[in-house]
């Protein structure tokens, strides 16, 4: 049994990804008889002791300009300070925490028998960024990932990539991305979609994925069951998108009603959108990114029972073969002819495989002696 302090740049309770992900792995080690403290990051800070999901928490408030992110890159005053406070920290697990601020936590932990461990789930260039910002984030995961986080007690890899690359650190254990099945969310009421229709949907953010989406768009338009295909796509309006590509403005022309915008919705409704689908769509440039990553996108599919369309990346494939849940394509060309498959039979809901590979209680046990391992680290 251990109390463990969650820290890192996350929104509670759902506000982002990473807040989905530590929240989960959190109830795991709940279940498994620990006890977990986080400290997150909010817009408008709460500054005392508060409750999330049964957690009691403590939140920072979120940098919004360049001085006070290179602060929070270097500081830990935070850290030590809830430590100070909440007393018998066992373990702290940082989520992907700068390199500065880490190996001033690693000191401060060695220095006071508190076991730290990373929750690692991405290997990011800076190429995102904007000068100065991108030779700091370049420069921060460069040391993060090639020398701080292999000095630490324990790492969390949401993917067999980054577990790979430190296999021969201590205790690592590999975390994909995990869900909640008893949360209300995941027993959505399905749309009434045209049952005639092969339903597509694709979700996120077309800003950051438009040169990996556009082709999506030509496998439809390519297909010769391009007027039994509708695409849903959640995260952008039509304007919004051709903003973005307003060279794909003829090709939205083409396909006129099959490609339907939602624009942004709430969690909750784009998982209604997702279990009414047939498929789930998305593209991904294999690169080191994506091979260090985990598609949260994937695994709500699968949680939802809609299986999925999507190119070769990270440890996608493996699921998809060996569950049996989809299809791996390489481009528009391939895309196309898998569209051009009867629709009847690309609409039959697989019912073999298991919904609830991503549940967190699955790992339960693992993360029990997981604990146990990295408490007796010298």
């Amino acid at each position: 049994m251990a109390n463990i302090l969650y820290a890192g740049f996350f929104a509670l309770p759902d506000k982002d990804a990473a807040a989905n992900r530590v929240m989960n792995n959190a109830k795991a080690f709940r279940d498994a008889g620990n006890t977990v403290f986080f400290l997150d990051e909010q817009n408008k800070p709460i500054e005392n002791e508060h409750s999330v999901a049964g957690f009691k928490t403590w939140s920072i408030e979120r940098p919004t300009n360049f001085f006070g992110l290179l602060k929070k890159m270097t500081s830990i005053k935070n850290i030590v300070n809830l430590v100070n406070t909440v007393n018998n920290i066992d373990i702290i697990i940082v989520y992907n925490y700068p390199a500065i601020a880490m190996l001033k936590l690693m000191f401060y932990c060695k220095t006071s028998k508190i076991k730290l461990v990373s929750d690692c789930t991405e290997w990011y260039s800076g190429k995102d960024y904007s000068f100065p910002m991108n030779i700091l984030s370049a420069g921060d995961s460069l040391l993060r990932m090639s020398y701080v986080q292999k000095k630490l007690d324990g790492i969390i890899g949401i993917s067999s990539y980054l577990c790979d690359y430190y296999s021969k650190c201590k205790n690592v254990i590999f975390v994909p991305p995990l869900v909640d099945k008893c949360e209300f969310i995941w027993n959505q009421d399905k749309f009434e979609y045209n049952p005639n229709k092969l339903n597509l949907v694709y979700t996120g953010n077309l800003g950051k994925s438009k040169e990996v989406f556009l082709p999506i768009i030509d496998g439809i338009i390519n297909s010769k069951n391009k007027e039994n295909i509708v695409l849903r796509i959640v995260g952008a309006t039509k304007d919004q998108f051709i903003e973005l590509c307003p060279n794909a403005e003829e090709k939205i022309k083409t396909l006129g009603n099959s490609l339907i915008f939602l624009g942004r919705i709430t969690h909750a409704e784009s998982l209604k959108v997702l279990v009414s689908s047939d498929y789930l769509i998305f593209f991904r440039e294999n690169n080191r990114v994506t091979k260090a990553g985990f598609s949260t996108k994937f695994v709500e599919a699968i949680s939802s029972g809609t299986k999925v369309i999507t190119t070769d990346t990270g440890d996608i494939k493996y699921y998809i073969n060996n569950i049996n849940c989809g299809y791996i394509v390489e481009d528009y060309h391939s895309l196309s002819i898998l569209l051009d498959k009867d629709i009847n039979e690309l609409k039959q809901k697989n019912e073999l495989y298991d919904t609830n590979i991503f549940d967190y209680k699955n790992y339960v046990e693992e993360f029990s002696k997981w604990i146990g391992c990295v408490l007796k680290q010298n």
